[in-house]
Formats: structure tokens, sequence, C-alpha cells
């Protein structure tokens, strides 16, 4: 099923296109509520959420498509260390820009975090 277009804005990253759109996003726990930018391919493959003017202790992005950072993983909702994208208040298409590449581009995976950002330990197997 896509995902609807109305109301949301959309942008070319690379070769792919995106719609993004901000909206008071209440799965924040550390700030209900608060502005959340949510970017995402009509696929679905790349479902990301980011909530603007987090602290910078526990700054994270959601995912909730399984593209991520060159990796395909499918499951549940992952949370990953980032850092800022764009102003604290506001959200233009350059940091959306800025977001997607990130998000996109191939490399390590960052520090993983839970729901409110802090640090999970890696498993000891």
């Amino acid at each position: 099923m896509a995902i609807a277009k109305k109301g949301r804005r959309r942008i070319v990253v690379g070769t792919r296109e995106f719609l993004w759109w901000v909206r008071a996003g209440w799965e924040n726990y550390n700030a209900p509520g608060a502005a959340t930018l949510t970017v995402a391919t009509d696929d679905r493959r790349i479902l990301l959420g980011y909530v603007l003017n987090q602290d910078e202790k526990t700054r994270h992005v959601t995912v909730l498509g399984p593209e991520f950072r060159g990796t395909t993983q499918n499951g549940p909702t992952r949370r990953f260390r980032c850092p800022m994208f764009g102003l604290t208040d506001e959200i233009r298409p350059s940091h959306v820009a800025e977001l997607i590449t990130w998000c996109t581009d191939p490399g390590p995976l960052p520090e993983h975090t839970d729901w409110r950002g802090h640090a999970i330990a890696a498993s000891r197997t």
C-alpha cells in the first residue's frame, strides 16, 4: 500500500524520490507532541522519524523501514544515535536531504539506542 501524498512534500535525493512531512509526534516519550519529521519512500523501504529539538545526549533517528545506511534488515523499529539535522525549531528541504543522505550512505551503523535515546549495551555471546 502506497503512502498518501496529500499534505506531504516531495524531494529527490540521488535518483530516489522521497516524501516528507512534519507533525506533532506522540511516540516521542522524552517530549510528547514535539514536532517530528517523517521521511519515506513510496514503497516504505526507507521510513524514518526524527524528532526536532532533541537533547544532544539522547538525539536519535527512528528507523521503521528495512533499509538504513546500506544495510537491509527487517524486523522491529530500530533507533540510532545521529547528528543534528536542521535548526532546533524549523526544518528546510536542505535539512531533509542531509538526513536522507546520512541515512542512505553506506557505512558503519551508529550507536544503537533505546526509545529514550540511551545507548544499548552490546550483547555478549
